[in-house]
């Protein structure tokens, strides 16, 4: 009867060491592609001359569908930007530049997490903000 007991121990560690192993897989893969979809976004703010339009709505939605990106994130914190499929997009303006010229800077927030089932009872709201800032945007200050 000692084997037994034996044997529930021994297949009780294994369990737990699988469910402590798919955990980290399963966030590095989120963490992943937070880091993706921040670098992806920051580009197409770039690109779009630092302006929050339907064009980079719409490219960020392909590639967060394309790459299977999703976030549990309704809003933004602390901050009024824009939130495109769980990504906060905001954009600060300096217009005290010299020359005429004004300055936009462009912040980007996605959330990476833990999707796992059984997880997400425990922990509901385990997200870690994976942060980045677009390079400046000179344009004429009018």
């Amino acid at each position: 009867m000692r084997e037994a007991y034996g044997g529930i121990f021994s297949l009780t560690l294994l369990a737990t060491f699988l469910v402590i192993i798919s955990s980290i897989i399963a966030f590095a893969i989120s963490y992943s592609k937070a880091l993706r979809m921040k670098e992806f976004a920051i580009t197409q703010f770039e690109k779009q001359e630092c302006q929050i339009n339907d064009d980079l709505r719409k490219s960020i939605e392909a590639e967060a569908s394309r790459i299977g990106y999703s976030s549990n994130t309704s809003t933004c914190g602390d901050f009024s930007g824009e939130n495109i499929n769980g990504i906060c997009i905001y954009r600060t303006i300096n217009t005290a530049s010299e020359n005429s010229y004004a300055k936009s800077t462009g912040h980007v927030t996605t959330y990476a997490g833990i999707n796992l089932p059984f997880l997400k009872d425990i922990f509901p709201s385990l997200q870690f903000e994976v942060k980045g800032t677009s390079n400046e945007c000179r344009y004429l200050n009018n």
